[in-house]
């Protein structure tokens, strides 16, 4: 519903993936349309235990970046939360 998949067939386009541009990390994945009732959080961990929700910037539909430069950042694990307002 929220990332514009199908549960029922495989589609490995809609699964999201991290990268680094210009030195900030980004996240991206195939957001549904027309789905106002959805908000999504990206968040970060050094540990993929503990999760901080980041402050980012939607670059384009499908990619958002995060606000803080990963210089000096030893690691640092992205998802995405998802919630219906």
């Amino acid at each position: 519903y929220t990332i514009q998949n199908d549960p029922s067939v495989s589609n490995p386009d809609a699964v999201q993936s991290g990268g680094v541009v210009g030195g900030f990390s980004t996240i991206s994945f195939q957001r549904g349309t027309g789905r106002s009732d959805v908000i999504f959080q990206v968040q970060s961990s050094a540990d993929l235990i503990s999760w901080t929700d980041e402050q980012s910037t939607q670059v384009s539909p499908d990619l958002y970046r995060i606000d803080s430069p990963i210089a000096g950042t030893a690691k640092r694990f992205l998802r995405l939360k998802v919630t219906l307002n």
